[in-house]
């Protein structure tokens, strides 16, 4: 793939076992995805399980491992599509020429938006959607805190809602 950002992945996969099996999916050195791969029914019966991935621009690698105390399931084939509207862009503050950061690849709801030397990574991908949102991880929107509009106000991550207090205009 030449063009980054958010990607679904496609896994085919069997699981011949009676329970989900668990395996991790790290994409280029990234973030690990835990991922539950549910029974099939049989080792050759072959089911397709989704998740959404950062890719950089280039080559990807990707690499499963099983999840401590799991067995991995059976990986068939991969198959990675865009999506549309989730190819995002850094934004880079003009002074510091620094990128807007989540920090660690955290995806959990209130976390502080950071500047942070720019790395490609998919902590530092944003999309201006169609909505005025500006959304990392394919689903989570930079918010301004409590509603604020005052000098100061932070800038924290949080599950998109349509408030207005996650539309933004780019100049």
């Amino acid at each position: 793939m030449r063009r980054g950002g958010t990607k679904l992945v496609d896994i085919t996969y069997a699981n011949g076992g009676s329970a989900a099996r668990k395996a991790t999916i790290q994409v280029s050195g990234q973030f690990k995805y835990v991922v539950s791969f549910p029974p099939t029914g049989s080792a050759s019966t072959y089911r397709t399980v989704s998740v959404l991935a950062h890719l950089a621009k280039g080559a990807n690698t990707v690499k499963f491992a099983a999840v401590s105390g799991s067995t991995a399931p059976d990986i068939d084939a991969l198959r990675v599509q865009g999506i549309p509207g989730t190819n995002g862009t850094a934004l880079v503050g003009s002074a510091s020429g620094r990128c807007v950061d989540i920090e660690k690849n955290t995806y959990v709801n209130a976390t502080q938006a950071q500047i942070w030397d720019c790395s490609g990574g998919r902590n530092q991908t944003l999309t201006h959607t169609s909505r005025d949102e500006l959304v990392v991880y394919g689903n989570k929107c930079l918010d301004a805190d409590n509603n604020g509009t005052t000098n100061g106000t932070k800038l924290i991550l949080w599950t998109c809602n349509g408030q207005n207090n996650q539309k933004w205009t780019l100049s």
